[in-house]
């Protein structure tokens, strides 16, 4: 891509976040216009449990720790395999010959020698 490794980590990071964001926006707003369904009336959106109870905060927090881990985690992950790609891609491109030229030199020495072999068997023949 021609980028340093730490400028897509923080691009990575800042779209996952967007990403995140959005998404939350979206089930909030879906949560307001939900309103008026028996099955959400009694739910009291000013009243939250977190605020009163000290166990539930802490283990929000440690939910929220864990999460932000585990996105860091995958980001690592495709990270790397994003190098070793832009590696690999690499090396095929310092030999000199991208797969395809190589797969095409391989079919026209195929061709050759199958062209060869016909002239040899026609040679023995006369």
């Amino acid at each position: 891509m021609g980028m340093k490794e730490g400028r897509i980590d923080v691009l990575s990071r800042q779209i996952l976040l967007d990403v995140g964001n959005q998404i939350q926006n979206y089930r909030k707003t879906e949560l307001r216009l939900d309103g008026g369904c028996h099955l959400t009336d009694r739910v009291d959106l000013l009243r939250d449990p977190a605020k009163t109870d000290p166990q539930l905060r802490k283990r929000l927090r440690q939910n929220k720790k864990a999460a932000e881990s585990k996105i860091h985690q995958i980001e690592k992950t495709f990270e790397q395999k994003q190098f070793e790609l832009e590696l690999r891609d690499d090396d095929i491109f310092d030999n000199g010959v991208d797969e395809s030229q190589a797969e095409v030199t391989s079919d026209k020495n195929e061709s050759d020698s199958n062209t060869d072999e016909k002239r040899t068997k026609g040679d023995k023949k006369t």
